[in-house]
């Protein structure tokens, strides 16, 4: 059985883990150095037009300056995982 004490060097080991893994600095390999990066966002659930319905003010100023679609025709099956991967992959 779990004691208290040893839930908490758990909770405790757990934290300082994810903590030196999220800090980590990793660099790109030198021919990837000068490319530029691309970062996706991806809401699971929010149609295409939400963004003229509801006017998110951060949402849209992402929108004006990167680029945002009309809509996606998904791959079977439509879910999220699948279709991120289909994104990403282009399989």
């Amino acid at each position: 059985m779990f004691t208290s004490r040893k839930i908490n060097v758990l909770i405790v080991s757990a934290f300082v883990f994810f903590i030196n893994v999220g800090t980590t600095q990793k660099t790109n390999a030198p021919k990837h150095a000068n490319k530029p990066i691309v970062v996706m966002i991806s809401i699971d659930g929010f149609r295409n037009d939400y963004l003229q319905k509801f006017s998110p003010k951060n949402l849209n100023s992402l929108a004006t300056q990167g680029s945002s679609a009309q809509g996606l025709i998904p791959s079977f099956p439509s879910l999220t995982f699948p279709n991120h991967m289909t994104l990403v992959t282009g399989m």
